[in-house]
């Protein structure tokens, strides 16, 4: 017999198990031979699991306060804001590679635990952005001014 933070389990040599409730003479045997249909039983070995259940996910949740935290991806802000900007040709061919790229090169240094890496690769991928927007609109306004003069 083991006892967990007040959860009993019971083992025997014919391989049934049964869990109680501490101090509980309900228990519910799992062996092959018989079927569970007492409802307290049923009731106390609910009680058990979900007890097990609290206890490891109040553990989950010490552990979580080390400072780790979920935020946004980086580009979600600058992608909203780019889809109100720019057209839709210019977001597909421009924008999305750009901030696409820059996330999955952000996510590969947080998963080597490379923060520092992170930010750089945050810092350089709003860089090419602006650098790709600005000479794309550079050229496509060159582009039109030239048809223009052509005709």
């Amino acid at each position: 017999m083991k006892q967990t933070d007040g959860v009993e389990v019971y083992s025997s040599n014919h391989h049934s198990q049964s869990a109680a409730l501490g101090g509980s003479d309900n228990s519910l045997s799992l062996d092959s031979e018989s079927k569970p249909t007492d409802t307290k039983a049923l009731t106390a070995a609910l009680i058990a699991v979900l007890t097990l259940l609290l206890a490891a996910a109040d553990k989950a949740a010490k552990a979580a306060n080390t400072g780790a935290r979920i935020t946004t991806a980086p580009g979600t802000n600058l992608l909203s804001i780019s889809e109100f900007l720019f057209s839709p040709k210019t977001l597909r061919s421009v924008v999305n590679p750009i901030i696409a790229d820059m996330q999955a090169e952000y996510f590969e240094a947080l998963a080597a635990s490379r923060r520092y890496k992170a930010i750089w690769v945050c810092a350089r991928g709003y860089w090419s952005l602006v650098k790709a927007v600005g000479l794309y609109s550079l050229l496509r306004t060159v582009a039109e001014v030239w048809r223009k003069v052509s005709m």
